[in-house]
């Protein structure tokens, strides 16, 4: 029964109005007669009040006055003089009045005490078998003018009550009819912000993030919404993250058993062939082993580049910053190049003072981008090296003439494994790592790479903000 919010609020309201009502009649029935007669108290106690102003200024038209004010407030009165003769009365002439006269006389003399000393006499004047006659009964005395006596018959008060309490009740079932009413529609009006939320979320747990929460309200709902959505975009965003990197990663295994099954296939066959050229061509025997010894330097320096790339993807590499001149930086590029490859690297220093940065994890991606310049430029083709400041970056460079590379691949060289070259030739030892990990360096000191085609060539460039350079690594 109650595994709805809905119908949770809407008996929950329903109960509160029910309650609140019931509550309501019975405090009324308690308090209700008390109330009447305080208040009945209260007014009698203005009337004798200018009743008395009456007696004091306007004698003549006393009577007038009483009848018009016992008319208008429902009420009985009578005044006496000090020596219990009516000076005027709202009741009934002949028999009656001498009646009502002789029982008032009498009980102004039985009260006579309590009047001399306190000048009131409020009290509940009922008759044994007469409710009828019942009556709320003022006394005051008006100083040495006389007695005002003002009665309220406490049967019409009653009348009166009977109808309030009906048009109470009345009142009440029509509250609590349109009551009910308006708190069942309240009630799913609330509800069915955390129905569509509900609706979303078990999307969400499908992932599925195309249907978005429709609460607009500026409350809790609206903020609790806003979250929501902001989880599913997260989410959306990283799961297709998360699936590039999960193709990226099994393009990289199908690059990588590319690349290894060459060399393994030709260490294979050579060391198949070695036994019958050691016997037949004995000449032969040391080519052999050059070729698989070549082969065996250039699987491992592929696996030894994945896993320095593999360390820099998952920030096992922490950059250790150091001070460093890049003269002597620049120097030290230039000279391993020649003893590798022997090509001169012209050096262009336009930095004033010291680099912050790891010295060789930069040394390593500025090395990589002059690796690539070697294979990618013609044997009497310039490489130059530079490194400047621009604003709070510094900068540094590898250009290289030779032919351009196509716009659309200036993207996808900082991927593994890619190559310009798709044919892969194995003329030259790169294996396509060399500017993926110039690239995760660049961003283990919050900084990027980039390349550009120059009019004769094509230049690399590597960007650290000397702002951002930390021991942590970004």
């Amino acid at each position: 029964m109650f595994n709805s919010l809905r119908k949770k609020y809407a008996l929950t309201g329903v109960g509160l109005i029910l309650a609140f009502l019931l509550v309501s009649l019975l405090l009324n029935g308690l308090l209700k007669e008390p109330f009447l007669i305080w208040e009945n108290h209260r007014k009698m106690e203005a009337i004798c009040d200018q009743i008395q102003r009456w007696m004091r200024e306007d004698r003549e038209e006393l009577q007038k006055n009483i009848e018009e004010l016992g008319f208008q407030e429902n009420v009985k009165i009578s005044i006496f003089g000090e020596d219990y003769q009516i000076l005027a009365t709202t009741q009934l002439r002949g028999e009656r009045e001498k009646s009502v006269k002789e029982k008032l006389v009498k009980k102004l003399k039985a009260i006579r005490d309590i009047l001399d000393k306190e000048g009131v006499y409020f009290r509940k004047d009922e008759r044994k078998g007469r409710k009828d006659l019942s009556y709320l009964v003022q006394v005051e005395k008006a100083g040495s003018l006389g007695y005002v006596v003002v009665r309220k018959s406490i049967p019409g008060i009653q009348k009166n009550m009977m109808l309030m309490d009906l048009f109470y009740v009345l009142s009440s079932l029509v509250t609590l009819a349109a009551g009910s009413v308006i708190i069942v529609w309240l009630a799913g009006k609330m509800v069915r912000p955390l129905e569509n939320m509900n609706q979303v979320t078990r999307r969400i747990a499908q992932l599925d993030f195309e249907e978005s929460v429709q609460v607009k309200s500026k409350d809790e709902l609206g903020t609790l919404a806003a979250s929501i959505n902001s989880m599913s975009d997260q989410l959306k965003f990283n799961m297709e993250e998360l699936q590039k990197e999960l193709e990226f990663r099994k393009g990289m295994l199908r690059s990588l058993a590319h690349e290894l099954k060459t060399p393994i296939a030709v260490i294979e066959g050579y060391t198949e062939h070695m036994p019958y050229i050691a016997e037949s061509q004995p000449q032969k025997l040391q080519k052999y082993v050059d070729v698989i010894a070549k082969e065996c330097v250039r699987m491992d320096q592929m696996i030894r580049e994945i896993l320095e790339l593999c360390a820099y993807e998952n920030r096992e590499n922490i950059v250790q910053v150091t001070e460093f001149s890049s003269g002597i930086f620049l120097r030290e590029l230039a000279q391993q190049t020649w003893e590798e490859f022997s090509r001169t690297v012209e050096i262009l220093d336009e930095i004033d003072g010291y680099i912050a940065g790891d010295y060789q994890m930069l040394q390593r991606a500025v090395y990589n981008y002059i690796k690539n310049a070697v294979f990618h430029s013609r044997d009497a083709g310039i490489i130059r090296l530079t490194a400047r400041n621009e604003g709070q970056n510094w900068i540094f460079s590898v250009y290289n003439s030779g032919s351009h590379i196509d716009e659309a691949e200036l993207e996808k060289i900082w991927e593994v494994f890619y190559k310009s070259d798709q044919a892969r030739t194995r003329e030259r030892t790169s294996c396509g790592i060399g500017l993926a990990i110039a690239k995760e360096v660049a961003h283990a000191h919050r900084g990027r790479t980039w390349a550009k085609n120059m009019t004769d060539g094509v230049e690399f460039y590597l960007l650290i903000p000397s702002s951002s350079v930390d021991k942590k690594g970004g």
